[in-house]
């Protein structure tokens, strides 16, 4: 079976709830002490809502069963009468519901209870005891997130609970009646921290010793994930109070829950807890277990960790088209050129070696005055005439004689140039 037969089963049950209601209603006063509301919405914790959605569409189906031991007690503190009656002693309930998500802001759930065990053990004068069994009032739930929680680390959401008058159980439903609560959360690691708080709009009725009213709710979950949010702790505590009689014994009940719940086929998770009351006034129960199945995603993506988010960047200015070349024409292949023949390296022309020249004979050293001989030079030198002296006592100087002219140097015999030969300081050449 499909989720979107499942899910029009759902809607025609609760049409033919809602037109057979004013024919089964119940005989005993109007009003609910089933204190436990799971929720329907995927996401959420055991009662306790969260600002958390799966993205885009998703179909979520659970069933819930609880059971509590004195929710419905009535003590009259008359001194020297004080007397406790039992209106509700046992009572176990099974829930069946639904819910689709859209959008990644909006939820709507369905949910009907069924009263499979309600017994009590003595009634108040007037007020009967539970007795037998039978259905409660239809529930519908939307819930919008406001900041949904996941790019930041907290949310804010709103949902408000409508209930219809379906009941057949004796204690099991407040007939027309509204529940609008504010849901605030954040998460800190694989730690989810939630808060509810509203009001339940309802018609008062009389239980005995006091009368019901419109109530203020307040509840407080916290939710510790394990292995990827596969196994995750799981603690809540809820209050409540009459409004008209503010923290009453009989009109004020404050119950606190511990437990688990196990991811199963990555689809379905699997809820156990227990827990008791506080207090002992309306719903209060003395302990309580709880064990149901809800149908929503597992792992990180169902508990998505905040993350900052990047401004996107400006358009970039679109690119200017690249011309796509055309088809290149093949080259044509050029003639081969003829191989021209290699040179013929021409044939050396032997070159005689020159005959070394001869060396030129020294020039003769020029000859100078032939010595003296040792008799001239004993002679004084001769007086120059005309009565020059030569500086001497009775006499002009000597007169300086006449350099001898040095003879030509011999000229340099050049040797005959041969036939095949230069002239010195030439070089050999071809002929």
């Amino acid at each position: 079976m499909t989720s979107r037969s499942v899910g029009a089963a759902l809607t025609a049950a609760a049409v033919v709830l809602l037109t057979s209601a004013p024919a089964a209603r119940a005989d005993g006063p109007a009003v609910n002490v089933q204190r436990f509301d799971p929720s329907p919405h995927a996401g959420d914790l055991l009662s306790v809502r969260t600002a958390e959605q799966v993205e885009g569409r998703w179909w979520s189906f659970g069933l819930f069963a609880t059971h509590a031991r004195r929710p419905l007690t009535i003590r009259d503190e008359t001194p020297g009468q004080e007397t406790q009656y039992d209106l509700v002693l046992d009572r176990t309930d099974l829930e069946v519901m639904g819910a689709v998500a859209l959008w990644g802001r909006l939820s709507v759930g369905l949910a009907l209870p069924i009263v499979a065990v309600d017994r009590g053990d003595s009634g108040f004068p007037g007020v009967p005891a539970a007795s037998g069994g039978g259905i409660g009032d239809l529930k519908l739930a939307p819930k919008v997130l406001i900041l949904p929680r996941r790019t930041r680390g907290f949310g804010l959401g709103f949902e408000t609970v409508l209930t219809f008058p379906t009941a057949t159980a004796r204690y099991a439903g407040d007939g027309w009646s509204g529940t609008p609560r504010v849901i605030v959360d954040g998460r800190i690691g694989d730690t989810t921290i939630a808060f509810n708080t509203g009001m339940r709009f309802r018609e008062g009725v009389r239980l005995g010793l006091f009368e019901t009213s419109h109530e203020f709710l307040a509840a407080l979950g916290a939710r510790q994930g394990f292995w990827k949010d596969r196994v995750q702790l799981l603690a809540e505590l809820g209050a409540a109070t009459q409004v008209n009689d503010f923290f009453s014994r009989n009109g004020t009940s404050l119950e606190g829950q511990l437990g688990a719940d196990i991811c199963v086929a990555d689809a379905v998770r699997i809820y156990v807890a227990a827990g008791k009351g506080f207090v002992s006034g309306l719903g209060d129960s003395q302990f309580r277990v709880t064990a149901g199945a809800r149908m929503e995603p597992c792992g990180p993506s169902a508990h998505p960790i905040p993350v900052e988010v990047a401004a996107a960047p400006a358009p970039a200015e679109p690119a200017p088209p690249v011309p796509v070349p055309g088809p290149v024409p093949e080259p044509k292949p050029e003639p081969a050129a003829e191989a021209e023949p290699a040179p013929v390296a021409a044939a050396p022309v032997p070159v005689p070696e020159p005959k070394p020249e001869p060396a030129p004979a020294p020039a003769p050293e020029p000859q100078g005055p032939p010595p003296a001989s040792p008799r001239a030079a004993a002679l004084p030198p001769p007086r120059p005439a005309g009565g020059e002296s030569d500086g001497r006592a009775g006499g002009g100087p000597a007169p300086k004689p006449a350099p001898r002219p040095l003879p030509p140097p011999p000229p340099t015999p050049v040797p005959p140039v041969g036939k095949g030969q230069c002239p010195a300081g030439r070089e050999a050449g071809p002929l």
